[in-house]
């Protein structure tokens, strides 16, 4: 398909021919091949004669929204410059959205490059324990990212805090949990800039503690951590009889936030932060003396 964008008048009708192929992905059966929208009539070359006619429609069989029908009688041919000015903002977001896939796909191949990756940053622990903590984009891991990682040594030594630049995520509706905004990551690594450390430190311990560690390794799994033979041990499992709080539909005890965790043990922080996370977390297990 052509996409050069200074010849518009050249390349109007195959923009238009993939955005819509003639009738939209979700037309909706009933309608007749004749009645179309405002966008496959300029496809073929028409605009309505005025756009306060047509008939408001659904779009498709769901009854999910509706958009404005024209009839052949209601559109007319239209000049090449009028076309133009209509599909301008349709082929410069298609464009964006090229230009975004392309990052996306790059990312993608160098996040894997990392994490498949034999390059590691040696990390000095004596402890040989770490606890750790991630905060994200969203709950599913493949398509999800990690936007702040901390990781503490069993005595409580930083070994590292960083926000995370997302390598394809532009928002993300996490934000009003973790507090974390695009542009607090603008300016932050990206996630394969810090595989090689994050690498080292989890090579560092033999020990790993977190809270719902379940949920972190999911995604750092992605970064390509491993953590066969180590020894895991989740807060949040080992706290759960100790409240007590007794659960029927899973006939077990049922887990507890971090939040209510702390406070059980007299511990106060800003929660959903993963440094202020792994500092509480590390306070509770030493409180609670599971080893």
């Amino acid at each position: 398909m052509y996409f050069l964008l200074d010849i518009w008048g050249v390349i109007i009708y195959d923009v238009m021919k993939e955005e819509c192929n003639m009738r939209a992905a979700n037309y909706h059966p009933d309608y007749p091949d004749g009645y179309k929208t405002k966008k496959q009539w300029a496809q073929d070359g028409f605009l309505p004669i005025d756009d306060n006619i047509g008939s408001l429609e659904y779009t498709n069989g769901y009854y999910q929204k509706k958009t404005v029908y024209y009839t052949r009688n209601q559109v007319r041919k239209a000049a090449p410059d009028e076309l133009e000015a209509y599909m301008k903002p349709y082929v410069e977001h298609r464009r964006k959205l090229q230009r975004l896939n392309y990052i996306k796909r790059r990312n993608r191949e160098l996040l894997k490059k990392a994490a498949a990756s034999s390059e590691i940053i040696p990390c000095t622990n004596p402890s040989g324990v770490i606890v750790f903590d991630v905060e994200t984009t969203g709950m599913y891991p493949p398509d999800d990212e990690i936007l702040q990682i901390s990781i503490i040594d069993g005595e409580g030594n930083t070994l590292i805090n960083e926000l995370v630049h997302p390598c394809w995520t532009k928002s993300w509706n996490t934000q009003h949990i973790n507090g974390i905004s695009p542009e607090m990551v603008a300016d932050a690594p990206l996630a394969y800039q810090l595989i090689p450390k994050v690498k080292g430190i989890f090579e560092s311990a033999s020990t790993l503690i977190s809270y719902n560690g379940r949920f972190d390794l999911d995604f750092l799994r992605y970064w390509g951590i491993d953590t066969e033979g180590k020894k895991e041990i989740d807060v949040m499992l080992e706290f759960a009889p100790v409240y007590g709080e007794w659960n029927e539909e899973h006939n077990d005890y049922k887990w507890q936030s971090l939040v209510t965790c702390a406070k059980y043990y007299g511990y106060e922080f800003k929660a959903h932060d993963s440094l202020e996370d792994v500092r509480a977390t590390l306070f509770c297990w030493r409180k609670m003396e599971v080893w």
